[in-house]
């Protein structure tokens, strides 16, 4: 899909980008821009509510919906999370294996390591993130974010 851009939200180029609410997202989905969010070009991620991606990243952010295996990133509101981590958060719900480690609320993470950071935070690139809140994550799974 084509990038969306979002009221008061600007996407730069080269951008693909997917914004859904209580849908499922199929594999390979590229980033997604929220509610008046600047995204670089080239980039392929998503930026949330005040919250700046860095590049590199593959983000998806979803509401109330379930994706498929292959998903990229996803990052949450004023949340960042350095780089070569491998994230996963959930609320709620089973996640299968594959899934790397969870760190949760105003947790401050040093590089290389493989948690994962909630609200206030801010993700760097070459993340592997999983946020969930009442789903299920299948194996494999690169992040998700929900809001």
């Amino acid at each position: 899909m084509k990038p969306t851009a979002m009221p008061g939200e600007s996407t730069s180029k080269a951008l693909k980008q997917t914004v859904i609410a209580g849908d499922s997202t199929s594999t390979a989905l590229k980033p997604t821009a929220i509610y008046e969010e600047s995204t670089s070009r080239a980039l392929k991620l998503t930026a949330i509510h005040g919250e700046s991606t860095r590049k590199a990243l593959k983000q998806t952010v979803i509401a109330g919906d379930s994706t498929s295996r292959a998903l990229k990133p996803s990052a949450i509101p004023k949340e960042s999370t350095s780089r070569a981590l491998k994230q996963t958060v959930i609320a709620g719900d089973s996640t299968s294996t594959a899934l790397k480690p969870t760190t949760i609320y105003a947790e401050s993470i040093s590089r290389a390591l493989k948690p994962t950071t909630i609200p206030g935070e801010s993700t760097n690139k070459a993340l592997k993130q999983t946020v969930l809140a009442g789903d299920s994550t299948s194996t494999a799974l690169k992040p998700t974010a929900m809001s």
